[in-house]
């Protein structure tokens, strides 16, 4: 039986909260979408055209590869691979165009790491849909909150699955009978600590 948790779900449990952030957009700012600069760092690249798909092109990246974003988040993997709809020569002249966007997905695989302001997200795999703003991270993965703010919630979740929205900020945890989603929430740590200190 497949456990699913999304976490608006439980948002309106938590109205002891002020404003909780939980449902803001986690890899994207107000002014700037994630996507619309990427820098990619890495030790090798290579550039391949797939065969059955002669529109498709593969940038590959390993070893020390680390991607930032334009609103300032940042991707770590062992192995990352960019999809391309269109030539890579054509990069420069369609970027501009949002319909004919080159940049198609973007796959991370090995200790991927996700991180952005107080929130952080580590898995095996992630696959990200540059149009759609959704990523799907698989395989022992870990969401994480700090509490920066007051209206931040801390909590790590665990699941085997965790689909989201850079966009809209919307999370989904699936896990498994074997390995059910797990939710360790802190409820104002900081006061708590001085109550018991007082």
């Amino acid at each position: 039986m497949i456990l699913f948790l999304i976490f608006s779900s439980f948002l309106s449990a938590l109205q002891a909260h002020e404003n909780p952030v939980l449902n803001k957009p986690i890899i994207t700012s107000s002014s700037k979408n994630c996507f619309d600069r990427i820098e990619i760092t890495s030790k090798r690249a290579t550039c391949s055209k797939k065969k059955e798909e002669p529109n498709l092109f593969e940038v590959c990246y390993t070893e020390n590869t680390k991607v930032t974003f334009a609103d300032g988040s940042f991707l770590k993997a062992n192995e990352l691979r960019l999809e391309f709809n269109k030539p890579i020569k054509n990069l420069k002249n369609e970027c501009g165009k949002e319909k004919d966007f080159p940049l198609k997905k973007i796959h991370a695989k090995g200790n991927v790491l996700v991180c952005y302001q107080n929130k952080k997200i580590t898995a095996q795999q992630a696959v990200c849909d540059v149009k759609t703003a959704d990523c799907t991270f698989r395989g022992s993965v870990v969401f994480t909150q700090k509490a920066e703010k007051k209206s931040d919630i801390p909590l790590v979740t665990k699941g085997t699955e965790v689909i989201c929205n850079f966009k809209t900020g919307k999370i989904q945890v699936v896990g498994t009978e074997a390995e059910p989603v797990s939710t360790i929430i802190e409820f104002k740590p900081q006061l708590q600590a001085k109550e018991s200190n007082a």
